[in-house]
């Protein structure tokens, strides 16, 4: 499992999940919502990137955001 959290900038808690400067944009406030759920990682940025920039911008690939147990189908 990629350790998201910890490419993350300010990260805080937030209800199920956390808050985080959003790696997509130029972020001053924490914009992006995360949650590891179901053996994957759910990311969303309140400004408007879109998960691709996310994923880019934490220069990690789109299966980084699954578990490897997630992605052999299990």
């Amino acid at each position: 499992m990629t350790d998201l959290l910890s490419k993350l900038k300010n990260v805080r808690p937030s209800g199920q999940g956390w808050t985080a400067l959003c790696p997509g944009h130029e972020d001053h406030e924490n914009s992006l919502s995360v949650r590891h759920e179901g053996g994957r990682w759910l990311i969303y940025c309140h400004a408007g990137c879109d998960w691709r920039a996310i994923v880019k911008g934490l220069r990690i690939r789109p299966a980084d955001l699954f578990d490897s147990a997630s992605r052999r189908g299990k």
